[in-house]
């Protein structure tokens, strides 16, 4: 019952609810049950960019409508605070929650109780459901500009009369002052809370300010659960924040807005790796009045004190812990960048090995990943002389698994390579399918690297490296790598949109290469034909070998058509496998659609009226003789109309092509010309009615009138042109008459 209610919310936005307390009743009913169906309409949305909830959405405003009436509002909010203790983690804006802070909203309450009710019942929220009525609470003085949205009105009752707009400013601030007071009273303070607090200090008065700061130094003492993390992540988050408060301040240090220096030294974690996490955390590390004064540095001289500052902490750290604290320090902060800080900081040639093999016995002890980027933030500096000393089993006594392990941190360069092909065939094979290629490797070396993620079936990685600059890929790699990479275009981590650019530059740059045969450049073409489509290369070599081939045009057509005579096809032209049919079945299609290049026509777009002729009777006579000859007509008729640009409609085709139209004077070629005609209009901006088609059939009228006496078959042609385009006036008509009757 409840739920056919919210139904009709969403279908008919003007129906009320007819029974209010009865239907508060089920809803309260349906929730205390253990598998309550109310909760089931809650449920995230899986489509996050055009998913919708009309149960959701239509229960919400049932439960709006209802909350702006003073008596309906506990009950309202009741279960409103149900609903929202289940996060819903989906971009839609109605979500349970979103309804109650515009009900409790301070400055623009949706709802006609008075204050005083509201600030009632909005304590009892926060003593049934804390982390509820926290949330709201906090809403109430977040820190500049806020935006307010309206809930959904009664259409049919005056309980919204003259409520929902902004209140008075004496109204306004005695709720909040009582939202603070509810957040600052809450019985258990943990860290969420107090950053919470801080992250709105500046939105508090002076005298709540204060009693922030005793409640960050009492859970500092030891009054929650304050674990060193925890201080450290609290304390960071201040001093982020203080250096700015204190410029703004002057350096006020009894300014309410600072936090005092006593609770700052409490928060204090007394672990050093734990204290100085937060300069490993990331390449740039933001401002914090922790730091020295840097207002007078440029950014390279703030960098230089910085990594002299995480150098003698790592020293500190390594000093009085060993391995341990900077595996500590591993577990909070950005591996390779703690890596890369050891390398400078371990000069000495045992002091590396030793530090090497410390992450290898715990690498393969713990967590790999964290070990792998430390290894690498260490070892990509080092030169090819000092590779050795970590690679050979000498130094380094370990597994074959911890040798391939150090192998793969190693610097992605040639050094490298070479002992790896030292190894054994299986050591090499797992290398090279586990390596991934980073660093500015040198030129000269993309074919190797392109050549050996080949052999292991890594075209997309292949394809990754090879696409920085194609220039620079051998012609016999580039062709290769073209040939295997459709297999993988599925796993690329390129997007579409740059995929697309990148095959498109490929084969700018395949072109070049003299060497290449035009056939072997249009056989790639046709692999990545979907690819190329409105690229800006194209498909020039299939088209120029279409042009010139009427074998491949009519195999092409072969494959995306039946014979009508009930024969068979030669085995060339015959594809047993399903799969590979398929396949190569929608890639002639796509191909017969899109090609646009007339035979005979040379690269200034004259056409040679012998040559296509000629193509066009070879052609002919392969269709008619393996059962093809009217759809085989029928594309011919559809190819002959694109010898205009697209959108280049209402005039008559060239005299070549009219007297190959004329020459064949076929019914299919016919029907093939006139579908081609209407397809090259490409898109349209409509009208009113079916002005436009009317235009375009007067026009084709006009062209068949001025034709017919040399041409009479090409004039029927355009005629029947004219007339489809005639009947679509006609229906276009029809539809804006139905229109303007509608109400």
């Amino acid at each position: 019952q409840p739920l056919d209610a919210a139904r009709r919310q969403r279908e008919r936005p003007g129906v009320e609810v007819a029974a209010p307390e009865t239907f508060l009743s089920l809803i309260e009913q349906d929730l205390r049950k253990s598998e309550s169906v109310t909760l089931e309409l809650m449920r995230p949305e899986n489509d996050p960019l055009f998913g919708s909830s009309p149960s959701r959405t239509g229960l919400l405003w049932a439960l709006e409508r209802l909350a702006w009436n003073p008596k309906n509002l506990p009950h309202v909010a009741d279960i409103l605070a149900r609903l929202s203790k289940r996060k819903i983690n989906d971009n839609l804006v109605n979500k349970p929650e979103h309804s109650l802070q515009c009900i409790f909203r301070s400055w623009m309450p949706q709802t006609a109780a008075p204050v005083k009710d509201r600030i009632l019942l909005l304590e009892t929220i926060v003593s049934r459901y804390p982390e509820v009525g926290w949330a709201l609470c906090i809403k109430q003085f977040e820190p500049g500009q806020q935006i307010g949205h309206y809930n959904a009105r009664p259409n049919w009752r005056d309980d919204a009369s003259d409520a929902g707009q902004p209140v008075s400013l004496a109204e306004h601030v005695s709720f909040v002052r009582k939202a603070i007071d509810f957040a600052l009273d809450r019985p258990n303070h943990d860290e969420r809370a107090l950053l919470d607090l801080v992250e709105r200090i500046e939105a508090l008065e002076e005298g709540h300010r204060e009693a922030v700061w005793k409640l960050v130094e009492r859970w500092a003492d030891g009054g929650g659960d304050a674990s060193d993390d925890a201080k450290a992540g609290l304390r960071q988050h201040i001093c982020s924040r203080e250096y700015w408060r204190r410029r703004r301040v002057k350096g006020d240090l009894h300014n309410s807005l600072v936090c005092p220096p006593e609770v700052l030294a409490k928060l204090e974690p007394k672990d050093l790796a734990i204290r100085h996490a937060w300069l490993f955390s990331s390449v740039w590390n933001e401002w914090s009045f922790d730091d020295p004064e840097y207002e007078d540095m440029d950014d390279e001289e703030r960098n230089r004190n910085i990594r002299e500052r995480q150098l003698e902490v790592l020293c500190d750290i390594r000093r009085e812990r060993g391995f341990s604290g900077v595996d500590a320090l591993l577990d909070r902060t950005e591996p390779g960048i703690v890596g890369g800080l050891m390398a400078e900081l371990l000069t000495e040639r045992n002091a590396r090995i030793d530090f090497v093999r410390s992450c290898l016995q715990a690498a393969f002890a713990g967590e790999k990943t964290k070990y792998e980027k430390c290894l690498k933030g260490f070892l990509w500096e080092e030169d090819p002389d000092s590779i050795a000393m970590f690679s050979r089993d000498n130094d380094v006594s370990c597994s074959q698994g911890d040798l391939l392990f150090l192998y793969l941190c190693l610097p992605f360069r040639p050094e490298t390579w070479l002992r790896v092909d030292a190894q054994s065939e299986e050591f090499r094979n797992s290398y090279w399918r586990q390596v991934v290629p980073f660093g500015n490797y040198a030129e000269n070396c993309i074919d190797e690297i392109i050549d050996r993620l080949l052999e292991v079936d890594r075209q997309r990685d292949a394809f990754d490296v090879a696409c920085r600059d194609w220039s620079k890929v051998e012609t016999t790699r580039l062709v290769r790598l073209l040939d295997a990479f459709p297999a993988a275009i599925s796993e690329s981590r390129i997007t579409h949109g740059e995929l697309r650019y990148y095959i498109s530059e490929a084969f700018d740059e395949l072109d070049k290469r003299l060497e290449v045969a035009d056939e072997e450049k249009a056989r790639l073409e046709f692999l990545y034909l979907s690819m190329l489509e409105h690229s800006p290369h194209g498909i020039p070599n299939l088209e120029k070998q279409i042009a010139s081939s009427p074998d491949l045009y009519a195999q092409m057509l072969a494959l995306c058509y039946k014979r009508d005579d009930n024969g068979e096809d030669p085995p060339e032209w015959r594809i047993d496998d399903p799969g590979r049919h398929k396949t190569m079945t929608d890639a002639a299609r796509d191909l017969l659609y899109r090609v646009r290049c007339i035979p005979g026509s040379n690269k200034q777009g004259e056409i040679d009226a012998d040559k296509l002729r000629s193509w066009l009777q070879g052609v002919r006579t392969l269709c008619k003789q393996h059962g093809r000859a009217a759809i085989g007509d029928q594309m011919i008729g559809q190819l002959l109309a694109r010898e205009r640009p697209e959108g280049d409609v209402g005039r008559p085709p060239c005299r070549q092509i009219c007297e190959a139209l004329e020459w064949m004077a076929s019914k299919h070629v016919g029907i093939g010309f006139s579908d081609g005609t209407l397809n090259n209009r490409g898109v349209q901006w409509r009208g009113k009615g079916g002005q436009q088609e009317r235009d375009l059939a007067a026009a084709y009228r006009e062209c068949a009138r001025r034709i017919s006496f040399e041409f009479p078959y090409v004039g029927g042609v355009l005629d029947n042109i004219a007339a489809g385009y005639e009947q679509q006036a006609g229906r276009w008509d029809d539809e804006e008459n139905v229109r303007q009757r509608l109400p």
